[in-house]
């Protein structure tokens, strides 16, 4: 079972196991029922746009509904991200 809670739109939970509480009672072992009836739901992912990687990168982002549906958006590279190279003992 891999279900997640919406956090935000930039954040989602993953269920990892583990007891829950609901209803004043503690479940040690829950069943996929009780997991959902807590807030955790299926996650569908989009697909990955074509992008330029040298001048952007992906942002993943969440929406919540039936599902929780995870996009991506394409934005622009801020203009201080360098080569990746320390050269600062040059």
């Amino acid at each position: 079972m891999e279900l997640y809670k919406f956090i935000d739109e930039n954040s989602v939970e993953r269920y990892s196991g583990g007891f829950i509480v609901l209803d004043n009672r503690i479940y040690t072992n829950p069943t996929e029922e009780i997991v959902r009836a807590v807030g955790y739901k299926d996650l569908v992912e989009d697909e990955k746009p074509e992008y330029d990687v040298m001048t952007q990168y992906l942002a993943e982002k969440y929406q919540d509904g039936e599902t929780i549906r995870k996009y991506f958006v394409v934005m622009p590279l801020p203009d201080d991200v360098g080569d990746g190279i320390d050269d600062s003992n040059y």
